[in-house]
């Protein structure tokens, strides 16, 4: 009599041989290196937003008319609604909205400005925020990879 195993269980050992010995994980490590210092970054459920200091690599904050954010990458299968929000948090910690923007399609990538309205100065720093308008739930998967945000003068 031949015993077969349960097919959840039979997936999770073919995911555990699958795993490798670590030296992947190196290797995505040093693509997220990388990737930090040519200024690019993700934002997902998880870590919905970040904060780029003004002058470091953004570009010159007192002749910047427009914060541009180049979005490179969306995985969002279930198209779920996506907005942005960019804030400029001044030295004392006070937020400006500067602007916002949307995704359409909601998984379609794309090249944003907003306005700075002249409320750049150069310390603080620029905040891009990912406001997520429709419901999720815990399988639900939205990955944006920004390839670059900067100041442009026009």
């Amino acid at each position: 009599m031949r015993h077969h195993l349960p097919l959840w269980v039979t997936f999770c050992l073919m995911l555990l041989a699958c795993r490798g010995d670590g030296r992947e994980n190196g290797r995505a490590d040093e693509e997220s290196a990388v990737a930090e210092r040519e200024g690019s970054f993700q934002l997902d459920l998880t870590n919905r937003s970040v904060t780029k200091p003004v002058g470091s690599g953004l570009g010159d904050s007192t002749s910047a008319k427009f914060v541009e954010i180049d979005i490179s990458e969306v995985l969002n299968p279930k198209k779920i609604r996506l907005a942005f929000e960019v804030h400029y948090q001044g030295g004392n910690g006070e937020k400006v909205l500067l602007g916002n923007f949307a995704l359409f399609p909601p998984d379609r990538p794309g090249k944003f400005i907003v306005a700075t309205g002249g409320h750049l100065r150069s310390e603080g720093a620029v905040v891009l925020s990912m406001l997520v308008l429709d419901e999720v739930g815990p399988a639900d998967r939205v990955a944006v990879k920004v390839r670059h945000l900067s100041l442009r003068k026009e």
